[in-house]
């Protein structure tokens, strides 16, 4: 009986919410927001803007819940329940409007799964991780339904309900912003663990986490306790000492401390299932092998500070990463130290873990220094790992994706019986067109000696025959060369090498040795950007041989960068400004094209140099003639710029039609002024036995990779912040120096989430008909849904009146105004 009335009461409030004028557009409102702001707002069509991550499109949900949830639930308790009488407890009727809020709010999220459904068209989308997102979503939108029923259960004017509901959930969704203005770490936990949104975060990545779900699921059944209990005390008087009064406070008592263990105390025992389909939050094969052959016990110690934990929550899955280590072997230890005193700090800079200083920008932030107008945050976050008598010092890690890398890459050194302060991987490095490490490549020695490199300098005049050289076989001894076979070369230029030189490397390169070349055909002046070319450059006939070309002509992209120039002109100041020399100064935002942007759509994604390819900005690019394992390319509005008698014209403000609109079909390569369809080729690899059509064998050697900018890893990277150029730069190394499993590793931090995107006609029209579709399916359901409610209320008008519940609620209130 009692599940048949409760089944009954679903389906009566079920029809009044979706005759509810609120309820309903609530849902639609719900469902096209997320539709534009996941493909329009986003960028999703654009070129190297668009991405399928899901996370994206799950992350306004809980703040759409805001307005959306207390229009559904304000007014759901209705003069019909407040007075009708029925064979069911208060709870039950309480339940039962629960649950048609949340199966109504389920019905608009089914609707809300064809975006996923029509992004999976255009690129990687993973079922587990949707299905996940939509489990938490789901949970978190229960607690919301129960705490804006709640509220409809204390106040009887909608208008109040709707603005209370509406407070509540935006403090239950955005408390965790008040974490920066509180300085003590315990009420900033205490914000975050009670916010919603952080709750949620692990289902939009992808992982079941129990301590979630069960956070969701206690304050569901606390809410839906006070709700009832609210009625149900509320028809006795404050006077009343009746048995069924107490028995009842007894009961709900039982209930709120039931609900409020399972709140508090979900974290005992839980469990966290990634459900990414590379485990992208779990170990991988290549991070667990180092470790489980270890002889000896390993310590591993993290050093984190309370206010970096409670200001930047990833830290927490840090944590969490390392104890996966200790699931690996008895001989793994794990413990975290928390930095919150002088000799916590004391102790963490005895083990090489040093404080780092973080913007306020980016975090919130509980202590601060000032300097030169800034606020920052001091904290230490940083892994000790122990083996024996030795100890490796990771001293600052972020995320867990840093954590595997730098575990993997450190390990080796504990298990080395040399000097433990050397890194273990080398590089050499030469600068070879006439420009000055520190002042013309300033950045790139920090970041490789950051990323563990040694780096060994080489000067071209340094570059002398190999000991062996032209012995029988073809072979060389580089034993006493400053080349040495076992570390990769980074060649930066080439205009400075002379015949016997190149001849070197190219013996270098015949042997075995791998390099990394980043050369032009032509030189640039940083200062005046004025380009000119070189009268001699054999390095670049070595590259021919080998099925490379680079040459004179220059690229210029529709996807470029966008810069701040300063114009001068004579005449009146501009904005009332006068300039120096008597001339107005202005400052303008000028696309670039020179400046070419090659963005993560545009990479091969079945070679590891490029699965997690984070983008490249080229400076003034040569053209390359290649189609050897091409990696990367220009977009398909790209053109060419040929030399006039030596020079090119690289004014940024005589550039503006460079680009046209529509580029015209090219006819040859020798009058080509725009791109072939593919783009032009920007970044090309070979492995030993992958060369030019025709080159003999003796040409067969180590690892090469060629990227037609001598400037990439140079000063210019200022005017487009792009520090992923040097990211690049070390996974190439890694590559070059055969460590794939950690860079495997590595890369497992970027989700491959490219958007098949282009300049297309083809791929506008697809982008317009997945728009038109998906808006003629909403149109569809949500029209199909109105004619079969018309339907079923015409139906009910020839059922007797005694055979069922009242419709809506100003049928009711008239019945009883009659009376």
């Amino acid at each position: 009986m009692c599940c048949k009335s409760f089944k009954a009461l679903v389906k009566r409030d079920l029809f009044s919410l979706a005759v509810n004028p609120a309820a309903r557009v609530s849902g639609v409102f719900f469902t096209l927001f997320c539709f534009v702001n996941f493909f329009i707002f986003q960028g999703f069509f654009l070129p190297s803007a668009g991405s399928t991550d899901m996370r994206s499109f799950f992350a306004p949900m809980p703040l759409l819940s805001i307005v959306c949830i207390p229009s559904v639930t304000m007014g759901l308790w209705t003069s019909y329940d407040r007075y009708a009488v029925l064979p069911v407890s208060i709870f039950v009727r309480v339940l039962s409007k629960w649950f048609s809020v949340l199966v109504f709010l389920s019905f608009f999220l089914l609707v809300s799964a064809a975006v996923p459904l029509a992004a999976s068209f255009f690129g990687r989308v993973e079922p587990a991780v949707v299905l996940t997102g939509f489990l938490g979503i789901v949970f978190s939108f229960a607690a919301l339904s129960a705490l804006g029923l709640f509220v409809s259960l204390l106040f009887r004017s909608k208008a109040l309900a709707f603005f209370v509901s509406a407070l509540l959930c935006a403090l239950v969704s955005l408390v965790h912003a008040g974490a920066a203005f509180s300085s003590r770490a315990g009420v900033q936990a205490f914000l975050r663990f009670i916010s919603f949104s952080c709750h949620f975060d692990a289902a939009g990545k992808g992982i079941i986490d129990s301590r979630d779900l069960l956070f969701f699921a206690g304050l569901t059944l606390l809410f839906l306790s006070l709700g009832a209990f609210s009625v149900e005390y509320g028809q006795y008087s404050a006077a009343s000492e009746s048995p069924h009064k107490k028995a009842l406070s007894i009961q709900y008592a039982a209930l709120f401390l039931l609900s409020l263990f399972i709140v508090w105390n979900g974290g005992i025992f839980y469990f966290c299932a990634d459900m990414t389909a590379d485990r992208r939050f779990s170990l991988s094969e290549a991070g667990k092998a180092p470790f489980v052959s270890l002889e000896s016990p390993l310590r591993i110690t993290y050093y984190l500070s309370p206010e970096l934990e409670s200001a930047y929550p990833a830290v927490k899955e840090v944590r969490e990463f390392l104890y996966n280590y200790a699931d690996l072997s008895k001989d793994i230890a794990v413990r975290t130290v928390r930095v919150k005193n002088v000799q916590t700090q004391k102790e963490a800079q005895a083990a090489g873990i040093f404080p780092e200083v973080l913007d306020k920008s980016l975090l919130f932030s509980t202590r601060y220094e000032e300097g030169e107008g800034r606020q920052a945050l001091v904290v230490y976050s940083g892994i000790l790992l122990e083996y024996e008598d030795k100890s490796v010092p990771i001293p600052f890690v972020l995320t867990p994706f840093n954590v595997e890398f730098n575990m993997a890459d450190a390990l080796p050194l504990l298990n080395d019986s040399g000097e433990l302060a050397m890194p273990r991987r080398r590089v050499s490095l030469l600068i070879a067109n006439g420009l000055n490490l520190e002042t013309d490549y300033p950045y790139l020695m920090p970041w490789l000696e950051g990323a563990g490199f040694t780096v060994d300098l080489i000067l071209p005049d340094m570059i002398g025959e190999p000991a062996g050289f032209g012995s029988a076989g073809g072979k060389s001894d580089f034993s006493n060369s400053v080349l040495r076979q076992n570390q990769p070369l980074l060649l930066i230029g080439s205009s400075a090498l002379n015949e016997a030189q190149c001849e070197v490397l190219d013996n270098f390169f015949t042997s075995g040795g791998s390099v990394l070349c980043a050369v032009s055909a032509h030189e640039a002046d940083f200062t005046t950007w004025t380009l000119s070319l070189p009268a001699h450059n054999p390095f670049l006939s070595l590259l021919k041989k080998r099925g490379i070309s680079v040459l004179p002509p220059i690229a210029g992209d529709a996807n470029c960068a966008q810069i701040s120039m300063l114009r001068r002109a004579s005449g009146q100041p501009a904005n009332g400004m006068q300039g120096r020399y008597g001339d107005s100064e202005v400052y303008e935002k000028i696309a670039y094209p020179f400046f070419v942007k090659i963005g993560a759509a545009s990479a091969a994604k079945n070679h590891p140099l490029t699965a997690s390819f984070g983008g490249l900005d080229l400076f003034w690019p040569s053209y390359m003639e290649t189609d050897k394992n091409v990696l990367a390319r220009t977009s398909e509005r790209a053109r060419l710029q040929y030399p006039q008698e030596g020079f090119y014209n690289t004014d940024p403000f005589s550039l503006a039609d460079f680009i046209p609109e529509e580029a015209p079909p090219v006819l040859s390569l020798k009058d080509a002024k725009t791109v072939p369809e593919a783009g032009f080729p920007v970044l090309c690899a070979a492995d030993a036995d992958f060369y030019g059509e025709g080159c003999e064998s003796s040409f067969a050697g180590g690892r090469m990779i060629v990227i037609p900018d001598q400037y990439f890893l140079s000063r210019m990277v200022e005017y487009t912040d792009s520090l992923y150029n040097f990211d690049f730069a070390v996974n190439a190394l890694l590559w070059l120096s055969g460590e794939e499993d950690l860079l495997s590793i590595k890369n497992r931090a970027f989700g491959d989430y490219r958007v098949k995107a282009s300049n297309s006609s083809e791929f506008a029209h697809k982008a317009r008909t997945t728009l038109i579709l998906l808006f003629a399916w909403f149109c569809t359901v949500f029209a199909a849904v109105i004619l079969l409610l018309r339907f079923y209320r015409k139906k009910r008008r020839f059922k007797a009146p005694a055979e069922q519940l009242p419709e809506d609620n100003a049928s009711f209130d008239d019945k009883k105004g009659q009376k």
